[in-house]
């Protein structure tokens, strides 16, 4: 039996920075889950996640990002976006250390949390053996004005700590009720960050744009059909652009950009398993001809 209580851990960084993970341990895992997170939220967002993908066969593994969740750091700031890729090569050695080294190590990303796992890739492409990203935010929908961008950016060389919120309501990542409340209630959600960090997620952009075609591990990809946050249009053009000789997309219709809060665990699970599956399975194509495809599933709207 596998116990679904996953188990705390703390992770030193290069800089000396503790950061906050948990552990969902599988007795006889088939590969290894590493979990990141997205802008607003930390590692609380996945726990029925992380819980339904033990129960799939795998150890799953999640961090709280520097200056966020109960991680240390400047709360909401990143110097550069290196720094997290960096914290991220620590997580990595970490997990390969605590683990069975012959098994795969899997990249899974819950929105900006792709974009990390994405640039950590690049920049070192045989550390991990292919990436998950559920909602993606590789292309962004929201933002701000031109002039408000400008006053961030000129924020971010001359008092790069000062704190501007984040353009995403709630209503924006769930209808899921129950979700929606915890989301308002949720004491560690970071609703604002630093003008540096708004500077460096567009540095990470541009990094992104410029190298996709240096990415060439297998990717799954996860689309929400009705995400207002994310341009799910643009995120497969990126796709496309990458080198991966394994790639698949699957948009769910209908469904809100939090997929973790929008499907039943074990529809989310399944998704994310047979996506994996598929990579040794030879039924996935090169990213520059992938085609997405659409299904439906019974959300959770009470």
């Amino acid at each position: 039996m596998n116990d679904n209580s996953p188990s705390s851990f703390k992770l030193s960084v290069a800089d000396g920075l503790m950061l906050n993970g948990c552990v969902w341990k599988h007795d006889a895992p088939q590969a290894i889950i590493l979990f990141m997170h997205g802008i607003e939220s930390h590692l609380g967002w996945f726990q029925e996640a992380g819980a339904s993908l033990c129960n799939a066969g795998f150890t799953v593994y999640a961090i709280d990002r520097r200056g966020s969740g109960n991680s240390e750091g400047t709360p909401g700031h990143m110097g550069s976006f290196r720094d997290v890729v960096n914290d991220m090569k620590s997580f990595v050695e970490f997990v390969r250390g605590s683990e069975d080294s012959s098994l795969d190590r899997i990249g899974l990303g819950l929105s900006l949390g792709s974009n990390f796992w994405s640039s950590f890739s690049v920049l070192n492409p045989d550390a991990i053996d292919g990436i998950v990203m559920v909602g993606p935010g590789i292309k962004p929908r929201v933002g701000v004005s031109l002039a408000r961008r400008l006053w961030i950016l000129g924020h971010a060389f001359f008092s790069p700590k000062t704190l501007f919120p984040i353009p995403i309501q709630d209503d924006m990542f769930t209808a899921n009720p129950a979700f929606k409340s915890f989301l308002a209630s949720d004491s560690l959600r970071r609703k604002t960050v630093t003008a540096r960090f708004f500077l460096e997620l567009l540095r990470m952009q541009r990094f992104l744009a410029v190298r996709a075609k240096h990415l060439g591990l297998p990717l799954h990809v996860l689309l929400a059909g009705d995400d207002t946050i994310i341009d799910n249009d643009g995120v497969v053009r990126w796709v496309r652009r990458t080198s991966s000789k394994s790639t698949s997309i699957l948009e769910y219709e209908g469904a809100y950009h939090s997929l973790q809060f929008e499907l039943p665990q074990d529809e989310l699970a399944r998704a994310i398993v047979e996506g994996i599956g598929s990579w040794k399975s030879n039924s996935t194509t090169e990213a520059s001809a992938v085609q997405v495809k659409k299904t439906r599933a019974e959300y959770i709207r009470e």
